[in-house]
């Protein structure tokens, strides 16, 4: 079910919370989008929700000012063995109204907004996720980022409308047989952050920068947040809904991007 951008009210308690939710079947490799506000203005709640079970919506704050510490504490745990330098904040208002986890690390540099939040929810103990899953503005920095920077980059609805015109564009180039054949033969396996891969195979194809931006968002979309991502979901997802036509072979039962 989709809900046009900000045009969802979601009851928060006793008054109505103006929002703009996308909601899909994360386990199905479908993508979930959130935010609160306007694009030009602040409020991103992380890009994109994924669902572990059923999503509920108790308020705005969910967490007591009294639990900052803890919360701060259990992320940095967390994400330290996963991130590289990584600085954790959580507070009222740090970059909007309400109760903000800041994340920074060098790793999020070149990184799109969706991509960040994906790698760190997929990080975090299902326990500590579920309790902040909702009510929360998340912010996931590279050190020398400003918030406005990451809420000024683009995002999967962005490019929903053109999701034809993209696929079109990456059969014409031969994406996804050159992709996997790149991938295949490389001596290191494939990326889990990042589309390293996809973007040196679409810049060899002639692709302007934007045009390797929009095909990134594509990936997103189809639930594929890197290169291992685009092998394992995003060629599947395809190939279920085009086959052939579309120069996408499904893959076996089992099979695993290398590395």
């Amino acid at each position: 079910m989709r809900a046009t951008h900000r045009q969802l009210k979601i009851r928060q308690g006793g008054g109505v919370l103006d929002a703009g939710f996308v909601f899909s079947d994360a386990a199905a490799g479908k993508r979930v989008e959130s935010s609160l506000g306007s694009r030009g203005g602040p409020a991103i709640i992380g890009s994109c929700l994924e669902r572990r079970g059923p999503l509920t919506f108790k308020g705005l704050i969910m967490l007591a000012a009294k639990e900052f510490p803890t919360i701060q504490k259990r992320l940095t745990d967390s994400l330290a063995s996963k991130f590289t330098d990584v600085k954790v904040e959580v507070g009222d208002g740090i970059h909007y109204k309400g109760t903000n986890v800041v994340i920074t690390s060098p790793d999020f540099a070149g990184l799109l907004p969706e991509q960040r939040f994906h790698h760190v929810v997929t990080a975090l103990p299902a326990d500590l996720y579920e309790k902040l899953r909702a009510g929360i503005v998340w912010f996931e920095l590279a050190p020398g980022e400003t918030a406005r920077d990451v809420m000024k980059m683009p995002r999967c609805e962005d490019i929903a409308r053109d999701e034809a015109a993209i696929l079109k564009q990456l059969t014409m180039v031969g994406f996804f047989k050159k992709f996997e054949k790149t991938l295949m033969s490389a001596r290191k396996g494939a990326s889990q952050r990042d589309f390293i891969v996809a973007r040196h195979v679409l810049k060899e194809a002639g692709l302007s920068d934007a045009d390797i931006t929009r095909a990134s968002l594509f990936f997103i979309s189809k639930g594929g947040f890197c290169d291992g991502q685009i092998l394992t979901k995003v060629m599947d997802e395809i190939a279920g809904d085009h086959g052939d036509e579309e120069g996408v072979s499904k893959k076996k039962p089992g099979a695993r991007a290398p590395g």
